[in-house]
C-alpha cells in the first residue's frame, strides 16, 4: 500500500478489505497518528448512523409458510371458478347462436343469422393466469429468501467458529505435549528481550519441536484469506538468524491468527505459564485487535473469539465494555492493571498478538 486514504479507512471499518490490506492499514496507522485520529472520527460517524452495528437476525412471522400456502390455494381455487364461469358463458352463447341459425328457428323467427367464433381458453383466462403465476412465484421467492438468507449466513458463521475451535484444540494438544517434555511442565516461554521476545514465538517453538506438522493450523478460517507465503511459520533458528530488515515482518506474522499467553511477572522477570489444567486460565485465542473495543478479535466479524483454556476446553467468548460478559472470568487481553503486558501473578492470563512484547515498550530493557 503506497498511501493510506479515507477509502482504505472506510473499507477497514466496514470489513471490506482482505487480510493483507488490513495488515497494511494497521501498520500505516501505527506510524501516522493523524490517520488514527481520522479513523476514530470515521468510526464515530458510522456508529452514529448505526453502520457498525451487527444486523439482527429476526425470526420470520409465526406460521408464515402455512399462511402463504393457504393464500396460494385460495387464489388457485378462485381462478378455477372464474374459468368455469367463462367457459359456461361461452358454450351458452355458441349454443344460442346455433339455435338461431337453424332452419326451424329461421321459419319461426325471421332473424338474421348470427355466427359467433368460439372463445379459446387462452383468450378467456390467459391474462389472469399469467398475472396470478407472477404473484404466486414472487411470493414464494420472497418467503424462501426471507427464510434462507439469515440461515445461510448463520450457518457459514457457525461453521467457521467450529473449524476454528477444532484447530485450537489441535494446538492445545501440541502445547500440552510440549509442556509434558519440560521438567517443570512449562508452556513455550516468551523472553524479555531478543528476536524471540514476542507472543508469536509459541508457533515457531511448536514447529521446531515437530509438534504441529501443518502451518495452516495456526490460521483461523474466520480471519479471512491469507496469502500462501504468509502461512509459513519460521523455525526458531530462522528467527535467530533473521536480519533486522525482515525480523519485524517475521514477528508480525509468525503467531498466525491466534494470540498466545505472555506469562507473568516475578522479580523483574517474566515466567512462562505452567500446566496446572486450570479451567478459566486462557492459553490461546483468536488474536486481539488494538482497533477493536476491548481489543476484541476481528477474526469472527468482531462478534467474539474462541478461547483455549489450560484444561483443553475451547469456548466462544464475547467481550462487553472491555471485559468478558461473565465478570467472574479473567479479561484475556489485559492484565489486572488494564495493560497489554505480562500478567501480574501466576493466575493473571494475558494473551498478546504475534508482535506483542511481554512488557510495555517503555519498560523494555
Amino acid at each position: 500500500m503506497t498511501r493510506l486514504t479515507r477509502e482504505h479507512l472506510l473499507g477497514y471499518l466496514l470489513g471490506a478489505l482482505d487480510r493483507k490490506e488490513c495488515v497494511d492499514v494497521e501498520q500505516a496507522l501505527a506510524q501516522c497518528p493523524e490517520m488514527t485520529a481520522e479513523l476514530e472520527k470515521m468510526r464515530r460517524s458510522l456508529d452514529t448512523l448505526g453502520l457498525l452495528e451487527e444486523p439482527e437476525l429476526e425470526e420470520p412471522p409465526l406460521c408464515l409458510a402455512a399462511r402463504t400456502c393457504e393464500f396460494v390455494e385460495q387464489k388457485a381455487e378462485s381462478y378455477s371458478a372464474e374459468t368455469v364461469i367463462l367457459k359456461a358463458i361461452t358454450a351458452s352463447s355458441i349454443a344460442a347462436a346455433e339455435q338461431v341459425s337453424s332452419p326451424s328457428a329461421s321459419a319461426s323467427n325471421a332473424r338474421p343469422k348470427v355466427t359467433l367464433s368460439p372463445v379459446s381458453r387462452s383468450e378467456a383466462g390467459g391474462p389472469t393466469l399469467r398475472k396470478l403465476d407472477v404473484i404466486v412465484a414472487s411470493a414464494i421467492v420472497l418467503v424462501a429468501s426471507a427464510l434462507s438468507f439469515p440461515a445461510l449466513y448463520t450457518s457459514r458463521f457457525q461453521a467457521n467458529v467450529d473449524l476454528c475451535q477444532h484447530q485450537l484444540r489441535q494446538l492445545g494438544t501440541a502445547l500440552h505435549e510440549y509442556s509434558g517434555l519440560q521438567q517443570d511442565g512449562a508452556f513455550p516461554h516468551v523472553p524479555l528481550s531478543g528476536p524471540r521476545s514476542v507472543a508469536g514465538v509459541y508457533a515457531p517453538t511448536l514447529v521446531s519441536n515437530k509438534l504441529v506438522p501443518d502451518s495452516k493450523n495456526f490460521f483461523c478460517p474466520g480471519s479471512g484469506d491469507v496469502a500462501p507465503e504468509h502461512q509459513l511459520i519460521p523455525t526458531l533458528d530462522e528467527i535467530d538468524a533473521a536480519p533486522k530488515s525482515i525480523l519485524t515482518s517475521l514477528q508480525n506474522r509468525m503467531g498466525g491468527s491466534f494470540g498466545y499467553n505472555m506469562g507473568y511477572s516475578r522479580d523483574a522477570n517474566v515466567l512462562p505459564p505452567r500446566n496446572s489444567r486450570r479451567a478459566e486460565y486462557a492459553l490461546l485465542a483468536d488474536a486481539p485487535n488494538d482497533l477493536q473495543p476491548g481489543r476484541s478479535s476481528a477474526n469472527h466479524a468482531g462478534r467474539g473469539q474462541n478461547v483455549l483454556y489450560e484444561d483443553g476446553r475451547v469456548k466462544f467468548v464475547k467481550l462487553a465494555n472491555n471485559t468478558q460478559q461473565d465478570s467472574a472470568l479473567d479479561d484475556p487481553f489485559h492484565n489486572r492493571l488494564g495493560q497489554v503486558a505480562a500478567g501480574l501473578d501466576i493466575n493473571d492470563a494475558v494473551l498478546g498478538r504475534s508482535p506483542d512484547h511481554p512488557v510495555p515498550a517503555l519498560w523494555q530493557p
